[in-house]
């Protein structure tokens, strides 16, 4: 006698089969069940870290460090879903994951149980994977293949526990990112007890997700103290043109500047008010995954003075430009500054920072020169469109000077850095001028940071006065400048 063919126990094992070859759809099958409420509205990260996670489980890549900004899934797919998805293919694997308090790293567990214990689960793979009655508690299980899954936080114990594939996920807490001390502790749960749980250290595997915290934080010192790590960065606001590559599929991903990693759940306004709540330092950090040392590097913020009120006259007015190549999305951006000298100190008045084309970068010169119609001369730098601004402005705008820098842009800045520790250099206020921490930022990134242009305008500017320590006014001069007195109080 035939037996009846049941067409659902066909697509059944078809579904099964797809769900193992195919994270992203384990995923999102996942979620049903783990977020039934959230809608996900599918972005191209998502597949480009799941394509990491693929091939660290294939071995291709060993050491895997993921850097993205928070609320992006991270956890839901790299320590909840990833060894769920694991264990439908090899059963037997050992995890170990951590995180930086016990809280976060039980409900990781448990949301993680919860998934391999659903009914959706069990009716594809409950044949294979079937946790061990005797050890299943919430930061501890084991199936019937002896693959094993165990959470813990940083300077907890891992006592007694080995594993194939370990998960470090957020190991510093990031109230206490600023904390030395605390920090610390994460970097040396890693190296004294972590990294020598592995129980085939020559196939081991380990992943680190987080979002960036400080230039010394678990990432800072894995990348600058061991080898053989792999590195995905994913900041949320694209700064200059980076280009992704898939590991699995091997297509490409163009994140061009000016974009958004995921404007569905954080648009430009939502942006706009994360830089304002975390400040310049935090938000490149937790955003961009770009920290810098809050102290600054080459210059320290310390160094800087800031004043709420313009002197009532300076002696010498000079505006600096640095000139953008092209107006275009990917162009460097265009900046002017305007420059007070009085009682050897130097006051950044105004700056203009934007992405312009040629025709504007020359209209909003010829407006800025306009306003501060008593400066002493116009600093361009001649590369990029400054010869043609300057050949454009010439009968309408006086005294531009055409600047040739011979030195390198580290070796400028290392000219004046007497001149900024000396505290000469004074800046509006950060709470009234917003604009002012990032320029702080900028400057005390460099020179790692993604742009420079304010540097080298303020660079350009000092090293001109120092070659001018001489000059003072004539009356004429006096006469002529007097005429910033009525724009002053607009910028503080």
């Amino acid at each position: 006698m035939s037996s009846v063919h049941d067409p659902r126990l066909d697509a059944l094992m078809k579904h099964k089969n797809i769900c193992e070859k195919s994270f992203s759809y384990f995923f999102y099958r996942s979620m049903k069940i783990l977020e039934p409420q959230t809608k996900i509205k599918w972005n191209w990260h998502l597949d480009l870290v799941i394509e990491y996670l693929e091939s660290l489980y294939l071995g291709q890549i060993k050491r895997l460090i993921i850097n993205i900004p928070p609320r992006n899934f991270k956890s839901l797919i790299c320590n909840v879903c990833f060894p769920a998805w694991v264990w439908t293919k090899e059963p037997s694997l050992r995890f170990i994951s951590s995180s930086y308090v016990a809280e976060l790293s039980t409900k990781h567990s448990y949301d993680r149980r919860q998934l391999i214990e659903s009914d959706w689960y069990k009716q594809l793979w409950g044949d294979v994977v079937r946790l061990e009655r005797d050890n299943n508690q919430k930061n501890y299980y084991q199936n019937t293949k002896r693959g094993s899954m165990f959470s813990t936080s940083t300077n907890g114990s891992v006592t007694g526990h080995g594993c194939n594939i370990m998960i470090v996920d957020d190991p510093h807490d990031p109230m206490e990112a600023s904390s030395d001390v605390q920090r610390e502790s994460g970097i040396v749960f890693w190296k004294e007890t972590l990294s020598s749980r592995f129980n085939d250290p020559k196939n081991a595997r380990t992943l680190v997700v987080m979002q960036r915290l400080h230039e010394r934080d678990l990432t800072g010192y894995l990348l600058a103290e061991e080898n053989g790590w792999t590195q995905l960065k994913i900041p949320i606001e694209c700064e200059s043109r980076t280009t992704f590559i898939f590991p699995i599929t091997n297509k490409e991903k163009n994140y061009e500047p000016g974009e958004i990693l995921n404007p569905e759940y954080e648009g430009r306004e939502e942006l706009d008010r994360a830089k304002i709540s975390l400040g310049s330092y935090g938000y490149a950090a937790q955003k961009q995954q770009e920290p810098a040392p809050r102290e600054g590097g080459m210059v320290k913020r310390e160094w800087f003075k800031f004043c709420d009120r313009l002197p009532e006259y300076f002696p010498s007015i000079v505006l600096s430009c640095d000139m953008a190549f092209k107006g275009e999305a990917d162009s460097d951006y265009v900046v002017m500054q305007v420059w007070g000298k009085k009682d050897g100190n130097h006051y950044l008045i105004e700056q203009i920072r934007k992405k312009l084309t040629f025709t504007e970068t020359c209209r909003a010169l010829e407006e800025l020169a306009a306003q501060y119609k008593g400066y002493r001369e116009i600093l361009i730098e001649e590369k990029a469109n400054g010869a043609a601004v300057i050949d454009t402005l010439a009968s309408r705008v006086h005294s531009m000077i055409r600047i040739n820098p011979k030195d390198p842009k580290v070796s400028r800045l290392n000219a004046v850095l007497p001149m900024i520790e000396a505290g000469n250099v004074f800046l509006p206020n950060p709470l009234t001028q917003p604009w002012v921490d990032d320029f702080i930022l900028e400057v005390c990134r460099f020179p790692k940071a993604v742009h420079d242009d304010q540097v080298d305008a303020m660079t350009q500017y000092l090293n001109r006065e120092k070659e001018n320590i001489g000059w003072y006014p004539s009356v004429e001069d006096l006469d002529r400048l007097s005429a910033k007195s009525d724009t002053s109080s607009r910028y503080w």
